[in-house]
């Protein structure tokens, strides 16, 4: 019951794997890159709308306490990640793909 393997779990979320992916591939176009972080923001937007009214729905059923505090918690980080990805798409605009490509690999040499 210590949760130990899950106290010590990553934050991040499968589609980083996804960003580097596109970072670093020739397979796609500018365009298609970013089309797919387009879709991600619209994807994060909708999940953001979801837990709001799933965070109602919880408070009108008279459960305020707990699932209220995860449902903050869940759109808390997918509001942080659509900023996060907002930034990502304004540097592409105005970079280039090659700036995602050396910005992921300056953040690995960081860590």
């Amino acid at each position: 019951m210590t949760a130990e393997p899950l106290v010590e779990s990553m934050a991040y979320s499968e589609f980083d794997v996804v960003f580097g992916m596109l970072a670093y591939t020739d397979a796609l176009t500018p365009a298609e890159k970013t089309a797919i972080l387009e879709r991600r923001a619209e994807h994060l937007r909708g999940l953001i709308a979801e837990t709001v009214a799933a965070r109602a729905a919880a408070q009108d059923a008279g459960a305020p306490g707990l699932p209220a505090r995860i449902f903050d918690k869940l759109a808390r980080v997918t509001r942080a990640e659509l900023d996060w990805l907002g930034e990502v798409l304004e540097e592409v605009a105005r970079d280039g793909w090659a700036a995602a490509r050396s910005a992921a690999s300056h953040e690995g040499a960081a860590r």
